[in-house]
């Protein structure tokens, strides 16, 4: 199923302390040195538009102890929110970032121009 409005990172069994995101073009994504390959084409448009300039995103983090749901702008997050807990997909106008661990300590999404300091979890 095409879902160019999510990107859904499942690992259940694993604890993470420290996960950062940068976003940043895939420049030339369909080839490798001199050849073609019809069937690799990495496209990320929709995570470049949600973290730069006026994008959108909700950022959701479930955890064994708890489910964090962040908004952002930009590269911005903007507020803690219980609001999305039930939230599985994305729209245009809202990128959904799903994380499925363990437990996690920290995360940060950063694009070139822009790097945040980490946002601590607990």
């Amino acid at each position: 199923m095409d879902e160019p409005h999510n990107l859904k990172l499942f690992l259940p069994f694993t604890t993470i302390h420290t996960l950062s995101w940068t976003i940043r073009p895939l420049l030339e994504n369909n080839a490798y040195q001199d050849g073609l390959y019809e069937n690799c084409l990495l496209e990320n448009l929709e995570s470049i538009k949600a973290v730069f300039l006026e994008g959108q995103y909700t950022l959701k983090i479930d955890t064994r102890e708890k489910t964090y749901v962040r908004r952002g702008k930009g590269s911005q997050i903007l507020e803690e929110q219980d609001q999305g807990v039930g939230m599985t997909t994305g729209t245009k106008d809202n990128f959904f970032i799903w994380i499925k661990c363990l437990d996690l300590d920290e995360f940060r999404i950063s694009n070139d121009w822009n790097q945040n300091d980490f946002e601590k979890l607990r």
